[in-house]
C-alpha cells in the first residue's frame, strides 16, 4: 500500500463506529467487525470513510459497484507521485500551485477518483465519462453534495466513442488520464469467477485472523456474493486487456499524443502487464519507451501479498519519472524483469577519505562542479547549462541541461576536427526554465538533475545486483477478485527489505558516514537515453576512478 495512504495500518472498525453513528448499526462480533456479506454495511463502510476521513458526502446506489476507498485511494497516489515527479520545476516535490486536469475513463456512479483526487489536492479539476446514462446521473448527484461542479465536469459517451475526443474538446490539455476496466470478457465469465472467488474465500478467510492485533480487526468477506454491479461495469467484449489496448493505441494518436502527459489504467489480471507493457514499447519504437509500472497491495493473504491490482503509466513526453519504489514496483520469476522502465536514476555511493571527516560532501559537489565547469569550458557555453538550488535535508540540487554527448573521446575528436570558432564571450550558465508544453519533437540534448547529500545510514541493495533481486511470490494467474472483496484491511506486516551492499557502502560501516551522489534523468527524447547513461559512466569513473580529477 502506498506509504501515503492513511489506511496502511488497517481501519479501526470500532473507532469508525464511534466516529460514524451510521456505520456504527452494522458493527458485529465485537464489536470490530462488518459483515461484508451485507450490502448496505459495504456501501456505509465506504460512505463513513470518505465522510470521516474526506469530509466528502456520497449517495451511493444499491445496483452499482461500491467502491473500495483505500483501493482507490492507491491509485489516486501513485499518479500524484507521476505528475510531481515529471512537473518540470526545480525538484520531484509537489507543487501545490499547479494546476492540473485528469480523466477519469468510466467514473461510475461513485465518482470516487475525482472526488478523492479533489480531496487530496486543490488544484486538481476533472473531466469524467461513462456509458451509463444513469451512472452518469448518480456521479452528478456527488458533485451536487459536494459543490465540486466547478471543478468536475461529467461527459456521456457511448461503447464505440473514442475515449479522448469527447474529453478533449472539453479541456484542451491534460495532465492525465485513468482507468479502471471491466475485467472480463462477458457476463457469464463475470458470474463464474465471482463464484470461484466465493468458494476460494470460504476455505482461506479465517486463517490469517491469529495474526491480527487488538483492538483493531480487519476480516475479509467470506462467501462474498457476486458484486451488485451493472454489465458494462464487470464485462466488455474482449474483455480487460482488449479494453485497455484500445485505450493504447487511441493515445498514439496525433491529435492525442501531444496534448495529454501521462496515460494510466489499473490492471486486475497480472498477465495482461507483460503484453500491454510490450505493446507500449513497440508503438514507442524502442526499448527507450516511457513508462511506469507498479503494484497496488490491500491487505495481506497467509503472509503473502493481498488484494493486488497492477498500474500501468505510459506518456509520449520526454518527462521522465524517477525510477525506484512506487514507480516500478511488480516483481516476480517471470515478470519483474520484462516490465522495469528505462533506469532514469543513477546513484554513487563516494567513501570518506578519512573517519570523521565533514568536508567530504562539500569536496564531492566542488568535484561536480569542475568537472561540469570543465566541459563548460571545451564545448562551449552554449553546448551545458546549469544552476545550483538548496534542497530538503541539507541536499544541494543541481539542476542542467546538455546537448548530447560532449564529453566522450569521440566528442573531443569531432571539436579538434571542427573549424575553430571563437568561444562564447557571454556566460549563459544558467538553465531557462523548462517550457512543458514545447513541441517533443524539438527537444535537443537532455534535462538532468544532480542531487548530492549524505548516504542513507540504511544500506541499499548494490545497483549492479539489482537484477538478481526479485520477488519470490508466485506468478499464479490472478482471479479478478470482486470489488466486495476487495475490502482486505489486513494490515501489512513492517517487513524489512533484502538489502546488499555495494562495495562503498562495505566500506563504510564502520564509520557510518559517506556522501551519496544521485543522478536523475528528468527529459529526453527516447533515442536519447543513452545520453544520460554515458553522462553517469562519466562522472562515476571520474569521482571514483580519477580522484586526482577531484580537486
Amino acid at each position: 500500500m502506498h506509504e501515503r495512504n492513511i489506511y496502511r495500518n488497517g481501519v479501526d472498525f470500532s473507532q469508525l463506529g464511534k466516529d460514524c453513528s451510521q456505520f456504527a448499526k452494522y458493527l458485529v462480533k465485537g464489536p470490530s467487525q462488518i459483515d461484508f456479506q451485507d450490502p448496505d454495511a459495504v456501501r456505509e463502510l465506504t460512505t463513513s470513510l470518505l465522510k470521516r476521513d474526506f469530509n466528502l458526502i456520497v449517495d451511493l446506489p444499491n445496483d452499482r459497484l461500491c467502491p473500495p476507498v483505500p483501493n482507490r485511494l492507491n491509485y489516486i497516489h501513485w499518479l500524484q507521485d507521476l505528475l510531481d515527479a515529471t512537473s518540470g520545476g526545480e525538484s520531484d516535490d509537489y507543487d501545490p500551485e499547479r494546476e492540473v486536469v485528469g480523466l477519469d475513463i468510466g467514473v461510475g456512479a461513485s465518482c470516487i477518483y475525482p472526488l478523492l483526487g479533489c480531496a487530496t489536492r486543490p488544484n486538481w479539476k476533472f473531466v469524467g465519462t461513462d456509458i451509463d446514462p444513469l451512472s452518469l446521473h448518480h456521479a452528478q448527484r456527488q458533485l451536487t453534495l459536494n459543490s465540486l461542479n466547478p471543478r468536475i465536469h461529467l461527459i456521456p459517451t457511448h461503447a464505440t466513442t473514442p475515449f479522448f475526443s469527447p474529453p478533449l474538446a472539453a479541456a484542451s490539455r491534460l495532465d492525465f488520464t485513468m482507468c479502471n476496466p471491466p475485467f472480463y470478457h462477458s457476463p457469464t465469465a463475470a458470474t463464474s469467477s465471482s463464484s470461484l472467488s466465493s468458494r476460494h474465500s470460504s476455505t482461506q478467510h479465517l486463517s490469517h485472523l491469529t495474526h491480527l492485533p487488538t483492538p483493531i480487526t480487519k476480516l475479509r468477506p467470506p462467501n462474498s456474493p457476486p458484486p451488485q454491479a451493472t454489465q458494462a461495469e464487470m464485462s466488455t467484449p474482449g474483455g480487460e486487456l482488449s479494453f485497455v489496448l484500445r485505450i493504447l493505441h487511441e493515445s498514439a494518436l496525433p491529435d492525442v499524443r501531444t496534448r495529454v502527459q501521462w496515460f494510466s489504467v489499473m490492471l486486475g489480471v497480472k498477465s495482461h502487464v507483460v503484453p500491454l507493457v510490450e505493446e507500449i514499447k513497440k508503438v514507442a519504437g524502442g526499448e527507450g519507451a516511457n513508462f511506469a509500472v507498479t503494484t497496488f497491495t490491500q491487505g495481506r493473504r497467509g503472509g503473502r501479498g493481498g488484494t493486488r491490482r497492477w498500474g500501468v503509466a505510459w506518456s509520449w513526453t520526454g518527462w521522465r519519472p524517477g525510477w525506484g519504489s512506487g514507480v516500478c514496483g511488480v516483481k516476480g520469476k517471470k515478470i519483474g524483469g520484462k516490465v522495469k522502465p528505462f533506469k532514469s536514476v543513477s546513484k554513487i555511493l563516494v567513501p570518506v577519505e578519512k573517519e570523521g571527516d565533514k568536508g567530504e560532501e562539500v569536496r564531492v559537489k566542488m568535484s561536480i562542479l569542475g568537472i561540469i565547469e570543465d566541459l563548460a569550458k571545451s564545448a562551449g557555453n552554449k553546448e551545458i547549462k546549469w544552476n545550483i538550488i538548496g534542497g530538503k535535508n541539507n541536499e544541494t540540487l543541481l539542476n542542467g541541461w546538455v546537448s548530447g554527448d560532449i564529453w566522450s573521446r569521440a566528442a573531443r575528436r569531432r571539436r579538434a576536427r571542427a573549424v575553430a570558432v571563437q568561444q562564447d564571450k557571454e556566460q549563459p550558465h544558467q538553465i531557462q526554465e523548462q517550457d512543458r508544453d514545447a513541441d517533443e519533437n524539438s527537444l535537443k540534448g537532455m534535462w538532468f538533475r544532480i542531487m548530492i547529500g549524505p548516504a542513507p545510514t540504511t544500506t541499499t541493495h548494490n545497483e549492479e545486483d539489482e537484477e538478481e533481486i526479485e520477488d519470490q511470490d508466485e506468478d499464479e494467474e490472478m482471479i479478478p477478485a470482486p470489488e466486495p472483496q476487495l475490502y482486505d484491511y489486513t494490515p501489512q506486516p513492517q517487513t524489512q527489505p533484502h538489502v546488499r551492499a555495494s562495495p562503498a557502502q562495505a566500506h563504510q560501516r564502520g564509520s557510518g558516514t559517506a556522501t551519496q551522489i544521485t543522478l536523475r534523468l528528468i527529459r529526453c527524447k527516447p533515442s536519447d537515453t543513452v545520453i544520460f547513461e554515458s553522462f553517469c559512466g562519466m562522472l562515476r569513473r571520474k569521482i571514483l576512478l580519477e580522484p586526482a580529477s577531484r580537486g
